[in-house]
């Protein structure tokens, strides 16, 4: 499966804002907000594709083409800090944009306590 059942989400100006896209990632359908700012980790989905694989980068802004489709993506890697382009199926979400868990505020298990008892 390639990439699939693309979003582009552009501001008043016609500027691209976010683009979300839903791909293949170890057997399972995954969907991956790429904003600019936020972190991500190359993996392409073709195998043979080896160019910036594994590498963690920063989403810098879109390229698009004569119709306004992004085409690439202009990223900063982390590791050397040099910019470089990937296409735009191959992005994951990198585990530090994941929300952690919340944990319950204090007050709340302390109710809940209380009605327990």
């Amino acid at each position: 499966m390639k990439i699939s059942n693309i979003k582009i989400h552009q501001d008043s100006w016609g500027e691209i804002k976010w683009v979300s896209l839903r791909r293949e990632h170890e057997g399972k359908t995954i969907t991956v907000k790429l904003i600019p700012g936020n972190h991500y980790l190359v993996e392409p989905i073709n195998p043979q594709k080896k160019k910036h694989r594994g590498r963690i980068c920063t989403i810098n802004g879109f390229e698009k083409n004569d119709i306004g489709d992004p085409l690439k993506i202009r990223v900063q890697f982390e590791d050397n800090n040099r910019h470089g382009k990937v296409s735009v199926d191959d992005l994951l979400e990198h585990k530090r944009n994941r929300k952690k868990e919340r944990l319950p505020d204090p007050f709340i298990l302390f109710l809940k306590e209380l009605n327990q008892s």
